[in-house]
Formats: C-alpha cells, structure tokens, sequence
C-alpha cells in the first residue's frame, strides 16, 4: 500500500492548519486551506520584524557603525530573523504536506482494528481541539511578554557593548528606538512561534500515545521491518525545517560570540551536543512510544510464526528427508523448496523487526539536519584553503 492515503471516513489530521495566528493569516490572505503562500508569509512577518529594526538602526547611525555591534553585524539577530524564523514558517507547509497523509496509514494497513476507530477518531479531534486553542495562544502572548522582557533587561543592562539596540551603563538598558522595535515586536514574534512549536509536538506527542495505547493489528513479518509502523520514520523527516531552525539559531549564537568577542567556536561542543540531543528527543520520542508494541508484536506474534515454521520444516522434513514423496512426486520443479526459501526470509523480517519504527539511519540523518547551519561556524576556525586541503586529504 502507498503512504499517501486515500478517502475513508476519518476526520482530517493536522498539527497547523488551526490556531488563532492560522485564522488571522487566512482572514488576510497570507495562508490557503492548506498553508499555501509560504513566500507571503514569510515577506509580511520579516517586514514586521526585521525590516523596522533595520530602517530605525539606519536613521540612528547604527546600522554599519556608531557601535560596537552595529545593526548590520550582529550575526545572532540576522540569522534568527532572516533564516530561523523563515524556517519556522516554512516549516508549517512542509509539515502539513508530509505528515497530515501519513496519518492515514493507520487505516490504510489495517493497524486500527474496526473496533477501536472510534477511538482513533476521538484521538483526532482531541488532537485539533488541543491545536485550535486560543487560551494556549493567549497566555502565550502574556509569557513572551512578560517573561521576555525581564529577561531581555537584565541580561541587556550587564552588557559591556555598546549594540544597536542598547547603550546599557551596567545599570540600565538604555535601548534604543531599533531596541524597543526588538525587545517588544520582534522578539516576541520570534518566541511566539518557536515556542508554539514545541506545542504542536506535544500534541503530536499526545496522539500517538493515544493510538499506541490502542490493541494495533501489527504484523512482525511485514517487510518494513517495523511491523507495519514503518511510514512513522518518514513522520519524522517532516519536521526537517524545524530541525534545521534549530541548528540555525544556534550556529548564530556561536558565530556572533566568536566574531564580537573572540570565542572559539569548538568550545561550544557541549551545547551543540546539547542542542543536537534535545532536537532528537523531541523528534523521535513520540515514535518511540510504540516501542512495547513493537517488541510485544516481535516476541509474542513472532513465536506464534516460529511455531508454524517448525510445522513447515517437519512436514517438509517428512515428505523429501526421512521419507519418500507420494506418488513418487519429483524434486525438481516442486513449489514446496520456494516455499522454504521464502518461509526462511519471513523469518528474517521478523528476527530484524525493529522495536522502534525508526533506525540507527534515521537518526544520524536527523542529527546532520541538525548540524547542518553549523558548517560556516568552520570558516571561522579554519581559512577556505585550509578546509579544501584537508577535505581532499580526506575524499583522497
């Protein structure tokens, strides 16, 4: 069967197409029925956020000069709102397109058996009341606000730099008017959707320990070597922008430390490893909740294989080892030798079935997603011939 799905009666899937922020977007055009316009959104909310940051540090002198991190030089916010925030966005198209089909999958294989669909269908709608939830947007308006600008103060009156955004003198922050477009429109913008997504992978963590908790029809012979559970690996692959984001922001934060104030972009290896495993747990924790399943369909559903093939193999054994075939049948030809060849490799499936449905692969793909915006950080650690000559010494 194909992983794109086909009509049944099941309410429609999605982690984004709900929300407060979605409604606004469609009210104005910026977003379809099904997040179509990436590009406009993402041109609106950059112009809401970047784009008056960058007009007021100008006309303060502090775009390319007047301090110490004027505007156009600090690395941190270029890469937060003009890559990760993108990410952020686009991310919500690439989600909808690749992860809302796959959750028919379900039924498509037969893995919700006829009596727990309506509880499948419960798991759902649960899953887009939870999504649609205008308090949760709400209070999360109030917490980037509130929590943000207390720490945005301290943290911007102990700073030694003059910036573009604040001339701080160790007791205030002294922002400038490019800061207070920072420190209350463009922050928030970006913490109100970082954090939201964190929320939609909770839901999506809510889902599938719901439909984990379901008598699944798993078969440890099927040949995804997941019992049926292997299109959830590809679930994963569609938080890849997300992923992505993550590593920006985080290669910003390393490159603006090492170009402003002289840090060693390695010394950052525990917090990269720190970023890493926090963005795989997030992402493969919810697919690792069909671990008992898996191991329960491999150990018990796979016994009762085992039996049958050891009745396989003594009827075989009985009829051209010990004995002589009825009817003097002849060995060459007989469809009986296949079918211990295919017997053997059915057996194999079930004896690898994976008791995750993802694999070490999987993992080392999402990890390098990950990794994948901190590759510049290495021109700041070696020159551009230096990196040719040691990739060559490696390839040759």
């Amino acid at each position: 069967m194909t992983d794109t799905g086909t009509s049944f009666d099941m309410p429609e899937f999605s982690l984004v197409k709900g929300g407060l922020l979605y409604r606004m977007f469609r009210a104005v055009g910026l977003c379809g029925n099904d997040l179509e316009f990436t590009f406009r959104r993402v041109a609106v909310v950059v112009a809401i956020t970047w784009l008056p940051m960058f007009i007021l540090s100008v006309l303060e002198g502090r775009a390319r000069k007047g301090a110490d991190i004027p505007f156009l030089a600090d690395v941190e916010n270029q890469v937060r709102f003009l890559v990760a925030l993108p990410l952020l966005l686009a991310a919500e198209t690439m989600l909808e397109r690749t992860l809302s089909p796959r959750i028919k999958n379900f039924v498509i294989r037969g893995i919700i058996r006829d009596a727990d669909m309506p509880k499948f269908q419960s798991a759902i709608r649960s899953a887009a009341r939870m999504r649609d939830s205008v308090l949760f947007e709400a209070l999360l308006i109030v917490l980037v606000y509130a929590a943000g600008a207390s720490f945005y103060s301290s943290m911007f009156a102990s700073q030694a730099s003059q910036t573009w955004y604040s001339a701080p003198d160790g007791t205030n922050w002294n922002l400038t008017a490019a800061g207070y477009w920072l420190v209350f429109v463009g922050l928030p913008v970006f913490q109100f959707l970082f954090v939201r997504w964190y929320f939609r992978i909770f839901i999506w963590f809510i889902f599938l320990f719901r439909v984990s908790c379901l008598d699944l029809n798993l078969i440890p012979t099927h040949s995804d070597r997941a019992a049926g559970l292997g299109f959830l690996n590809k679930c994963a692959y569609a938080f890849c922008y997300w992923m992505i984001a993550q590593g920006a922001i985080l290669s910003g934060f390393i490159a603006g430390q090492a170009i402003h104030f002289g840090a060693n972009p390695l010394a950052y290896k525990v917090e990269t490893a720190g970023v890493v495993i926090l963005v795989l747990a997030t992402v493969l924790t919810p697919l690792a909740l069909f671990a008992p399943r898996l191991i329960e369909a491999k150990w018990e559903r796979g016994g009762e294989f085992g039996t049958f093939a050891s009745r396989y193999v003594e009827d075989f054994d009985s009829k051209w080892i010990a004995g002589r075939p009825p009817g003097q049948e002849r060995l060459l030809g007989t469809s009986d030798l296949q079918s211990l060849a295919d017997l053997g490799n059915s057996y194999a499936i079930v004896d690898q079935t994976r008791t995750v449905p993802f694999s070490p692969t999987d993992v080392l793909y999402m990890a390098l997603m990950t990794l994948a915006p901190l590759i510049p950080l290495l021109l700041l650690v070696f020159s551009l011939e230096e990196l040719l000559d040691r990739s060559l010494k490696i390839l040759l």
